[in-house]
């Protein structure tokens, strides 16, 4: 429809809405208030479709091209039991709401652009929430029950630490992380043991758990990432503009892989291995106080100090 409805109709079991045209509306009586009765939800109109009231989808939701969705100023709650898909070149206006997914089964965030999301929520009773697109949350990630699945895309992470389970963050090697914003007290899940990519963009930080292998970039733009009493696996490049590697008495890294030589920041060890055929370079300061081992590749110390407490 290309408005709202001022009178309340009277609905079956099951309804499909739709939005289309190009003038901005606000949702009204036309979208049920029972959280049993509206199926599938598309917005198609190309200005923008601001929430009335809170909305419950059954079934899947589109943003299609140029759909804009706002939560409005009262920041309405979405619920979601199917797909949500994002093709629009326009957005959705978060503002401070809250997109809960709880669906049975497994549910999708994809389409042809990233859905920038406040608050997201996963309240499930069966299956998991799988990322078909890069996606970003701006708030607070919360795990009431079930698994949010990153698969082969990028999950940026720019509000405060995980609420609930964070080992319901479920990554692969082919997934990316990305940690932004200026929130405290963030970690990487201990579940989190393989990544392709890693990005810290956090001026207070981001900590590890538990060890983590990195077989893409990891990319140090602002904050510290803190190593803690875990190994780092490097396997390969690492690109730094104004972030540090935390170590300490229990930190190793290694390099491995078989990409091209790549840089270590300044940084304080217990153990450092070089696995690298191509080799590794520092870029300023290191300390070893445990055992540096080269398997494989050169270690190119430039201009920098190294220094050696323990066994070569």
């Amino acid at each position: 429809q290309t408005g709202s409805l001022s009178g309340a109709p009277t609905f079956g079991a099951s309804v499909n809405l739709v939005y289309t045209g190009g003038t901005s509306v606000t949702t009204g009586s036309e979208v049920p208030t029972s959280p049993s009765v509206l199926n599938n939800f598309t917005d198609n109109n190309t200005a923008t479709v601001t929430l009335g009231g809170p909305l419950y989808v059954n079934g899947n939701l589109l943003l299609a091209t140029s759909a804009n969705l706002d939560v409005s100023t009262s920041n309405h709650p979405i619920f979601i039991a199917g797909n949500w898909t994002n093709n629009g070149t326009g957005t959705l206006t978060a503002r401070a709401g809250t997109v809960t997914f709880n669906g049975n089964g497994d549910q999708f965030i994809g389409g042809t652009a990233t859905t920038a999301f406040n608050n997201l929520t996963i309240n499930k009773t069966g299956g998991t929430v799988n990322l078909a697109a890069n996606t970003t949350i701006n708030g607070t990630l919360t795990f009431t029950a079930g698994t949010l699945t990153v698969n082969g895309f990028t999950l940026a992470l720019n509000g405060p630490a995980i609420a609930g389970d964070p080992n319901n963050l479920v990554t692969s090697s082919a997934s990316t992380l990305s940690f932004g914003g200026s929130a405290t007290g963030i970690g990487i899940p201990a579940g989190v043991a393989a990544l392709n990519g890693l990005t810290i963009n956090n001026a207070n930080g981001v900590a590890l758990n538990g060890d983590l292998t990195v077989n893409g970039t990891l990319t140090l733009t602002s904050g510290t990432l803190a190593l803690g009493t875990n190994t780092l696996t490097l396997n390969g490049a690492v690109s730094r503009t104004a972030g540090n590697l935390g170590g300490g008495s229990g930190a190793n890294i290694l390099f491995g892989g078989t990409g091209a030589a790549t840089t270590l920041p300044p940084v304080t060890l217990n153990n450092l291995t070089i696995n690298r055929a191509s080799g590794i370079n520092l870029g300023g300061a290191v300390t070893v106080n445990g055992t540096l081992t080269l398997a494989s590749g050169a270690l190119g110390i430039g201009a920098n100090t190294l220094t050696l407490n323990g066994a070569v």
